[in-house]
């Protein structure tokens, strides 16, 4: 084993160290890279579920307003029975103008 093997030897354990030292700071950009993305998707999940609860509450908001506008519609409308006394009231009113 001569001194010019063991140079040589030595030379390429270097180059491979300085390699994997590559490669480990190329998996480190990685995996730094898939934090990120993995980040700006949570962030954009969590903007759709705000959207969808808004959507949601709006929702509400304009299921609450068909049912006050119901509600109104049917006190504006008189009920038959309510209408049927308020007639035979007139006609007897009327009856006793008319025996007057």
């Amino acid at each position: 084993y001569t001194d010019s093997q063991a140079s040589d030897s030595e030379s390429q354990l270097s180059a491979l160290t300085s390699h994997l030292s590559a490669t480990t700071s190329q998996l480190s950009d990685t995996t730094s890279q898939s934090s990120d993305t993995s980040s700006q998707v949570s962030e954009s999940n969590s903007e759709e579920n705000e959207s969808m609860s808004q959507a949601s509450d709006s929702d509400s908001q304009t299921s609450d307003s068909d049912s006050q506008i119901s509600d109104s519609d049917s006190q504006l409308s008189p009920s038959p029975s309510r209408l049927s006394t308020a007639t035979s009231h007139l006609s007897d009113t009327t009856s006793q103008v008319n025996d007057t």
